[in-house]
């Protein structure tokens, strides 16, 4: 039987990131994934933002063939069907030369790709085209993997990373599968591009809303772009399944609107590849994400962040701290799920654990925007505030004096649904507003005393 101190299952973003970690600690690693290539089961691209470069400091040196640094992009709203007129739209300078980070737009299988060669120079192994089947136990407690060949591999701890319908999670009794309305269906449609109509377009990348049906994101590569959906919530699928409702003709409303046509047509673009696939969306962290010998990492984990349901990140944030507390379980020889409750604590206070904190109120307020009716007085307050701001106030269509009252009108008339958005981001920010809240009122006070006390000749 083969041996190993940390097998882990999946080599995407988080896979990578724990076998590299935990190489980089001495450990012998093995990485088992089922695609034949690395990132064959990813889909298409993603947005890697500056976090990722700021806390993952290997990656400042990628050097992808196919990825884009935007330096614009654009953010937009749409009347409903059967209008899908222009409600807001307004471009917005990225402006990559001023930031220590940019943002890039990345093909997933030569970013995991990059991951992956990080792993392997660290001195992980990777074994691919094999699909793990089952765990192993021995007194109640994971000890390694059975593959679908039929081989047992023995390790001191596995990490999970294969992704949201994680078999290992099942297979170890940490649940049996997702809530429903905690599971989305991503759905994107790839299309190619000549890369000289992409430079002339200039538009990097964007996210747009259909109002009362939802948004989507747009990436943009340099020889090609996708535009990927935020889904539908499971159960809703299931009911428009069950109703022979068409999700794929519903998804493709999200292309129909004049502007995003005209875009698509100056483009020359040629659609490559239509997917859909499930992603996790909670509102709370998972609480059982480990247990004797196991641990449990990104999508698997339930981890993708409650406002976007963005994962790359996380994934990697995740897979790199269970390699650490995996590593010091095996130097210590404790690998009880006592020992990895590390794993959680350490998780919950981290930057991915901290996106969750008032994710309910998130969410709603998520919903409340591109689904809500009140959401569309949202979209025409913020429409008026920059006509206001930047046309009014620039002299252009009238002076100060003139458009200030009105944005203060339009600001009352919108006072019910600014409440609404007050009461469901208020409680989350409140306790960051205690800190800047008091200093304010101590340079008042302040300022008060040194005014009365010069008027008082002291």
């Amino acid at each position: 039987m083969q041996k190993y101190d940390i097998v882990v299952v999946g080599g995407g973003p988080g896979g990578t990131l724990a076998a590299k970690t935990a190489a980089e600690k001495g450990m012998k690693v093995l990485v088992i994934e089922r695609g034949r290539e690395i990132g064959d089961k990813i889909v298409s691209g993603a947005i890697v933002l500056p976090k990722m470069f700021r806390d993952f400091p290997f990656t400042r040196t990628m050097n992808l063939p196919r990825a884009r640094i935007p330096r614009t992009g654009y953010f937009g709203f749409f009347k409903p069907p059967p209008s899908l007129e222009v409600a807001y739209y307004s471009i917005v300078s990225m402006d990559p030369d001023s930031q220590e980070y940019p943002t890039q737009c990345v093909y997933m299988k030569e970013f995991v790709g990059f991951l992956a060669d990080a792993a392997k120079e660290a001195g992980a192994e990777f074994r691919m085209a094999t699909l793990v089947s089952d765990v192993l136990r021995k007194n109640g407690k994971i000890t390694g993997v059975i593959t679908d060949k039929g081989d047992e591999i023995q390790s001191d701890i596995v990490i999970a990373a294969d992704g949201v319908l994680s078999l290992i999670a099942r297979k170890a009794g940490l649940r049996k599968k997702w809530d429903p309305w905690g599971v989305v269906n991503i759905a994107s449609l790839t299309f190619s591009a000549p890369e000289d109509k992409i430079d002339e377009e200039g538009i990097g990348g964007g996210v747009y809303s259909i109002m009362g049906l939802g948004a989507n994101y747009h990436c943009v590569f340099k020889d090609g772009f996708h535009i990927g959906g935020f889904g539908f919530p499971a159960c809703t699928l299931g009911r428009r399944v069950q109703a022979r409702r068409g999700v794929t003709a519903e998804y493709l409303k999200f292309l129909e609107p004049p502007l995003i046509q005209a875009m698509l047509k100056r483009l020359e673009a040629k659609p490559v590849e239509f997917s859909m696939h499930p992603l996790t969306w909670f509102d709370e962290m998972p609480k059982e994400i480990y247990t004797d010998g196991l641990m449990l990492v990104g999508d698997a984990a339930g981890l993708p962040e409650p406002f976007l349901a963005s994962g790359i990140y996380e994934a990697m944030y995740s897979g790199r701290l269970a390699a650490e507390v995996a590593a010091e379980a095996v130097e210590k020889g404790d690998t009880s799920k006592g020992f990895l409750k590390k794993y959680y604590d350490v998780l919950e206070v981290s930057p991915v654990g901290q996106q969750f904190v008032g994710g309910k109120q998130i969410r709603a307020m998520f919903d409340l925007v591109l689904t809500h009716p009140d959401g569309r007085k949202l979209v025409d307050l913020m429409r008026s505030i920059s006509m206001f701001l930047f046309w009014g106030w620039a002299g252009t269509i009238a002076p100060a004096s003139v458009t200030l009252p009105l944005m203060i009108t339009t600001l009352l008339d919108k006072v019910p649904v600014l409440a609404k958005v007050a009461g469901l981001y208020l409680p989350v920010a409140a306790p960051s507003f205690s800190e800047p809240l008091s200093r304010l009122t101590n340079e008042l006070v302040a300022g008060v005393m040194r005014s009365a006390m010069t008027k008082g000749g002291v």
